[in-house]
């Protein structure tokens, strides 16, 4: 049998007599460390596998190997179980049509059953027997189709329930196979876990490396959504300032070209006052996003411009009134482009987040696959082990 060594480099498996590695083509003849490493015996005997051990151990193991396939049969009974409930759910709908028409036909026949002859004679040619025994043959023919479908779907019913409960038996058997999966895990883990094994040690380093990738991702990636939700509250600040000075530009119009007096002037200061408040709002939410995404799009600082509630109110006048009334044009204007920022800002943070979650995906699928490759190794490790006692 051709003896295996490790490359250094890749760490994965070549043939003694190889010169370079078939993966990263590695020079494997100066490779020394790596052949020393592997052509070591391996610590498995080292492993405590007592008896306790070893009765969970072939517990889960034979448990598990019932249980091989119920991955397969769920997915095909599931596929089954859902197109028996498009089944059901398009008779019964194409039922409601069948009975709706024979509703129809019934009527049909107990109008014609109430007029006379003398009507029909006036409406139309014929005669009256022969238009019942027609009406009469068309309604029997729906009935006699609504009842057949009847009884397709009754028949139907009885396959949906009796896969229902398959269906939840596939379900109880598939969820009884994680949790042996996982027993099983975690004594292999605790048996295996520090034991020296060249093939072990270097998949819990690849391990150790994604997972050491993976961390950084995960909190860049809860940054970057607890910052849109910080944008969202901005733009609904934003939206509610807009609102006020909206109904502030309205008073103004009506206090500068109609004479509103003391009432349009309160009102729009007051209106004002909560423009304000509302900015203040949210630049707090901003300020929050900015200190959890520093790299956030510039946001620029919407301004609310103060007015003299005195000079407007006391010395009202045409000047006065144009004045406030420009004040109120331009804070629009700037909360407007801060609105349109927050905009941009929060597409940006989605495809950053879209982004993230891509990279997020696939370490965390090579985490899986090398947790897999872990599993795999120390269950050799053990049945190597048990060989050897």
């Amino acid at each position: 049998m051709t003896e295996l060594i490790l490359c250094e480099k890749c760490g994965e498996e070549a043939h003694f007599n190889d010169t370079y590695c078939a993966y990263c083509g590695a020079n494997l003849k100066i490779q020394k460390n790596a052949w020393k490493a592997i052509n070591e015996p391996n610590n498995t005997t080292n492993l405590i596998l007592d008896g306790q051990f070893l009765e969970v151990y072939y517990d889960l193991t034979a448990k598990l190997k019932n249980l091989e396939n119920i991955d397969l049969g769920f997915d095909q009974h599931q596929q089954y179980f859902k197109q028996l409930s498009i089944e059901l759910q398009a008779s019964q709908e194409k039922l409601n049509t069948f009975h709706n028409f024979t509703e129809k036909e019934l009527k049909d026949v107990e109008d014609l059953k109430k007029i006379t002859w003398k009507s029909i004679k006036a409406g139309v040619k014929g005669n009256k027997d022969d238009l019942l025994k027609k009406e009469e043959a068309e309604y029997l023919n729906a009935l006699n189709r609504e009842e057949s479908l009847k009884q397709d779907i009754l028949e139907l019913q009885k396959r949906y329930s009796i896969a229902k409960t398959e269906m939840e038996h596939l379900s109880r058997l598939k969820k009884q196979k994680y949790d042996y999966n996982i027993q099983l895990i975690r004594l292999i883990d605790q048996v295996c876990e520090g034991v020296p094994d060249p093939i072990e040690d270097k998949i819990e380093a690849d391990l150790l490396q994604l997972k050491n990738q993976l961390q950084p991702i995960s909190a860049e990636r809860i940054n970057l959504k607890n910052a849109l939700g910080h944008i969202s509250n901005a733009q609904q600040h934003f939206q509610f300032t807009l609102n006020k000075l909206g109904s502030a530009k309205g008073l103004s119009d009506w206090d500068t070209f109609f004479g509103g007096g003391f009432l349009a002037d309160s009102m729009k200061h007051s209106r004002m006052a909560e423009a304000r408040n509302g900015v203040q709002q949210a630049q707090r939410s901003l300020n929050r996003a900015y200190q959890l995404v520093p790299s956030l799009p510039k946001i620029r600082g919407a301004q609310v411009e103060e007015m003299n509630m005195f000079w407007d109110t006391f010395f009202d006048n045409i000047f006065s009134d144009l004045n406030a009334r420009e004040k109120i044009i331009r804070s629009r204007h700037s909360v407007e482009q801060a609105f349109y920022e927050t905009q941009q800002a929060s597409q940006w943070l989605n495809s950053r987040i879209v982004e993230k979650q891509q990279i997020f995906q696939g370490i965390n699928s090579k985490i899986q696959s090398k947790r897999q490759d872990l599993i795999r190794e120390r269950k050799r490790m053990i049945e190597n082990a048990l060989k050897q006692q």
